[in-house]
């Protein structure tokens, strides 16, 4: 994965909004089905990396970036999309309920470590 798309156009200071959103959705749209499995950890993979490749600010894309309750608008198609398509049904980014996947997952594997212990 390429994070340079992010980190050349996303800088500190100021994470300039619209350079910090265009360049986040330029990298994670074409994984948008990954990242909206909620059985899989893509989404907090994909924040660790992009993390690991420059220090953002926790929470640095979803306070700056604009989308629906649907997700983050993602105006390219995915790989496993045909490009036949008409790009009027975009996909989207949903990265809240992989966020709570995880989140649960985290909660009920301490729960287990108390209940054993």
């Amino acid at each position: 994965m390429n994070y340079s798309i992010i980190t050349s156009q996303c800088k500190p200071p100021d994470y300039p909004a619209k350079q910090c959103c265009d360049a986040f959705l330029q990298f994670a749209c074409p994984f948008v089905e990954s990242l909206n499995n909620q059985l899989n950890d893509c989404v907090s993979v994909m924040h660790r990396y992009i993390d690991l490749h420059r220090h953002y600010p926790t929470g640095l894309f979803g306070r700056v970036c604009k989308g629906t309750q649907q997700g983050f608008p993602c105006p390219a198609l995915a790989p496993s999309q045909s490009a036949d398509r008409d790009d009027t049904n975009s996909s989207q980014i949903n990265c809240k309920l992989s966020v709570v996947y995880s989140s649960a997952t985290t909660f009920m594997g301490v729960l287990m470590l108390v209940l054993l212990f």
